[in-house]
């Protein structure tokens, strides 16, 4: 049976809506303590790094043009050494599941729920989560594609606090020095974390390898967008003064202003944020359950291995915490394995492919690209 394939369009939505997550309350007050005014520059590096990666990855991607990269794990490392890679990866998804979830309990609990114990709403999340992720990439595709106006309005509630902004808030330019917007930059990598997907869902994908790309390279690019237009009216609506004291800018941003049928901005926005951070945990799961079909020897459909990193991520949640340093020091540590599952291990295996013949069976790359 012929599996079915995602559009260009999907593709490009499975990137954004698993980019868009956690980063975009936060991310301008990240940049600000690392960049000072010129965090948004340190963003645009970022982004610049991020495209670089993407670009790379399209010399693996057209030597396996239907290939995810668990697949080409076990084509170039064999079984043993390539099962290894993919139980790494499956570990890794889950972990940074664990995060994402933890987070929703404390931004959910903060701003909305303080009453209701953490371990609730989390398991809420997951459970809605798993319900999504037991389908396939198609249907979780469709289903990104349909809530996607939602990032339209979120635009738009931002929009309103531009009446207020001053853009002297931001002046001088460059004056924190390149060194420091570097440095900050590895903040913003973090923030567009999930572009990864890619890695996986390309393969699934119609068209040539060089059309997929661009889905992707469009899709980085949108998010990259997205984000430095939230943060510079964040930068440009709070004082230098002010940005340091919230960690959550776009919140008290929202707050600050009502509507004659909205009282309270923030609180819709974070209702429509709440879908975010469900496809961005919807594709984690996806991710590590298929990475445990590619464990088995007889391949299922990983909707029956979907309880289980399920079940991993909820228990590992609430060994996590809810205190700042045990958030923070999780936060810390999965930063740096980030570094090495998603840019330096990508781009090793580019770089061994590149000197490795294709093996008898694999399947030929298209010549249209």
């Amino acid at each position: 049976m012929k599996t079915k394939k995602i559009t260009l369009f999907q593709l490009f939505m499975l990137v954004v809506q698993t980019q868009v997550g956690v980063g975009i309350l936060s991310l301008p007050y990240l940049l600000f303590l690392g960049a000072g005014k010129d965090g948004w520059i340190s963003l645009l590096i970022g982004g610049m790094v991020i495209q670089f990666v993407l670009l790379l990855y399209y010399f693996l991607l057209k030597k396996y043009p239907e290939k995810s990269l668990y697949e080409v794990f076990l084509l170039l490392f064999g079984n043993k050494a390539g099962k290894l890679f993919v139980l790494l990866y499956a570990a890794y998804f889950v972990a940074i599941g664990i995060l994402i979830v933890v987070q929703f309990e404390r931004i959910i609990s903060r701003w909305v729920l303080p009453e209701t114990p953490s371990w609730v709403i989390g398991l809420i999340l997951v459970f809605l989560a798993a319900y999504l992720a037991k389908e396939s990439l198609v249907i979780i595709s469709r289903y990104d594609v349909l809530v996607s106006p939602f990032l339209l309005i979120i635009i738009v509630f931002i929009a309103f606090s531009l009446k207020d902004a001053n853009l002297m808030f931001i002046m001088p330019i460059g004056q924190e020095g390149i060194m420091n917007m570097i440095l900050t930059s590895k903040d913003a990598m973090i923030a567009l974390l999930g572009f990864e997907i890619f890695f996986f869902g390309a393969g699934l994908a119609e068209g040539t390898p060089k059309k997929k790309l661009r889905s992707g390279v469009i899709g980085v690019l949108f998010v990259t967008l997205l984000y430095l237009y939230v943060t510079f009216v964040c930068y440009i609506y709070f004082s230098p003064q002010e940005l340091p004291l919230v960690p959550e800018p776009v919140l008290y941003l929202l707050k600050s202003f009502t509507f004659r049928v909205i009282e309270r901005t923030d609180l819709l926005f974070l209702s429509l944020w709440v879908v975010f951070i469900h496809n961005t945990l919807v594709i984690y799961l996806y991710l590590s359950s298929t990475g445990i079909t590619h464990l088995r020897k007889k391949k299922k459909s990983h909707s029956k291995y979907i309880f289980l990193p399920s079940i991993c991520l909820f228990i590992g949640s609430l060994f996590v915490g809810m205190k700042d340093n045990e958030v923070t020091a999780f936060s810390k540590y999965l930063s740096y394995g980030s570094y090495a599952f998603v840019f330096f291990i990508p781009i090793a295996v580019i770089l061994i492919s590149l000197f490795m013949k294709k093996k008898d069976g694999d399947q030929v790359a298209s010549k249209n690209t």
